[in-house]
């Protein structure tokens, strides 16, 4: 997944939350002065991200980081580098698994 798609996806997520249209959504467009969203619409566009891309932070202290750092700069690409700084081992796992699938062999000839 490129990060087009990925802020595609974050694009779609905005437009629904909040019912405008997705073209209104820019890479640094500020979601609180913009957009209007508030902070319980900026903590459920958090979790709508984790579910989308499937996001698990098991270290409470780095996500609360993260959470204080996204209240301080509510943007798209502030997501976008979120959930590439959390998924790279989840697409490093399926590139494996798909590099698996497509030559098996492979793992057995070193």
């Amino acid at each position: 997944m490129n990060e087009k798609e990925i802020f595609e996806r974050i694009q779609k997520l905005i437009s629904e939350l909040l019912a405008c249209e997705k073209n209104s959504i820019k890479l640094n467009t500020h979601l609180v002065q913009e957009l209007g969203m508030d902070s319980l619409d900026l903590l459920d566009i958090l979790y709508r991200i984790k579910l989308e891309f499937n996001i698990v932070i098991k270290d409470g202290a780095k996500e609360d980081l993260f959470v204080e750092y996204f209240f301080k700069n509510p943007t798209p690409k502030t997501m976008l580098d979120f959930v590439k700084d959390n998924t790279k081992i989840n697409m490093n796992k399926k590139t494996q698994v798909l590099n698996f699938l497509q030559n098996p062999k492979s793992v057995y000839q070193r």
